[in-house]
């Protein structure tokens, strides 16, 4: 095997790896979907499969309801991962009312569309790291109406019915907007 030659003089440890995905919609697929054996919490990635940021991984984690410490932060966490579970097709809105079984393996392989937005934290060391996420309940299969026309566009995503495109350019038969222009009156000198 043959050695690359790698410089990184111009570099920070900031921008080693700028490799993380830009904010804004992007088709993506599940690629990791898994609980961990130590904290109890499903552990998931989503591949990004569009062209701004392709290749990218956005990492997840939800934690258990039924290991929660109090009503309130179960209900919240048992709510996520219930929007989670319907929207990678999981569960159906039917099951509302029943307990069911829900393997999170299955949600691998699923294609859906992601919000990303930006976010921050403080590490152990105290230091503020910026960082992308998942916006709350920001997956969408591709049929929801949640996706802007514009994101569907820029994703190649069909419009759905009703939606339409944003005009590019003014169309010069449709009627002016807004106030008639000034009049334009011819320099009279000797009113000077």
């Amino acid at each position: 095997m043959s050695m690359w030659d790698g410089d990184f003089t111009g570099q920070t440890p900031e921008t080693m790896d700028d490799s993380k995905a830009p904010v804004g919609w992007h088709l993506a697929t599940c690629i990791k979907a898994q609980e961990d054996p130590k904290t109890g919490k499903l552990e998931t990635a989503w591949r990004i499969d569009s062209l701004l940021g392709k290749g990218s991984l956005v990492n997840e984690q939800y934690n258990n309801p039924s290991i929660a410490q109090t009503e309130k932060e179960m209900a919240g966490q048992a709510k996520r991962f219930r929007i989670w579970a319907i929207r990678t097709g999981l569960i159906a809105k039917e099951s509302a009312g029943k307990r069911v079984q829900i393997d999170p393996t299955k949600a691998v392989g699923v294609q859906r569309v992601l919000h990303l937005i930006e976010d921050e934290y403080t590490n152990d060391a105290g230091k503020t790291i910026k960082t992308v996420k998942i916006e709350y309940a920001g997956i969408f299969p591709t049929d929801r109406t949640e996706i802007p026309v514009e994101a569907r566009q820029a994703l190649g995503l069909p419009l759905l019915p009703g939606q339409t495109p944003p005009a590019l350019y003014a169309d010069p038969k449709a009627p002016a907007k807004g106030p008639p222009p000034p009049a334009q009156t011819a320099f009279d000198p000797s009113e000077v």
